[in-house]
């Protein structure tokens, strides 16, 4: 009898679920929680590193894509007030020209408002690791139709240092 009435329950669960605007649905309290969705987690993580009124800092990237290797290889870059203030190759700490670093990378700001736009152009794939404490994007890749070829690209950052004002 009792499976029964937990079967009724599920099935009753269920069906007022469905009723529900996809985007209440956050927390099911039932048995953990849903995945929350790739917009709330940016929102999320875009706040918390905004939280933080972080404006200089250094960090490691790299991008990921079928591209040049110059293109992919790892850099040191160094923002300050917002902007990108120098970019540096990690082999051999070799400058980049101010203007092709600020061409070829971003600062934060810019690599939230890059998966905005993938969200924004309902891009196949986006798959996203955030730093738990910082918010800011450590790991990402965006499949934007996977039905082409070599047009995906990622990022990750290897390591970030907030410089104190």
């Amino acid at each position: 009898m009792k499976n029964t009435s937990t079967r009724f329950s599920i099935i009753a669960l269920c069906s007022m679920l469905a009723t529900l605007p996809a985007c209440e649905i956050e927390f099911l309290g039932i048995g953990g929680e849903l995945p929350l969705s790739t917009q709330s987690q940016l929102d999320i993580n875009r706040k918390k590193w905004e939280s933080e009124m972080v404006s200089s800092y250094n960090f490691s990237f790299q991008w990921s894509c079928f591209c040049l290797p110059d293109y992919v290889a790892q850099v040191n870059i160094t923002v300050r007030e917002n902007r990108i203030h120098g970019a540096a190759f990690v082999e051999g700490d070799i400058p980049i020209p101010l203007e092709v670093a600020k061409e070829r990378y971003r600062t934060m700001e810019g690599l939230f408002n890059l998966l905005q736009s993938a969200i924004d152009e309902n891009a196949e794939t986006i798959s996203v690791t955030y730093h738990p404490e910082l918010g800011y994007p450590t790991e990402v890749w965006i499949d934007y139709d996977e039905r082409i070829a070599d047009e995906e690209r990622g990022f990750t950052i290897h390591s970030l240092s907030v410089e104190q004002s």
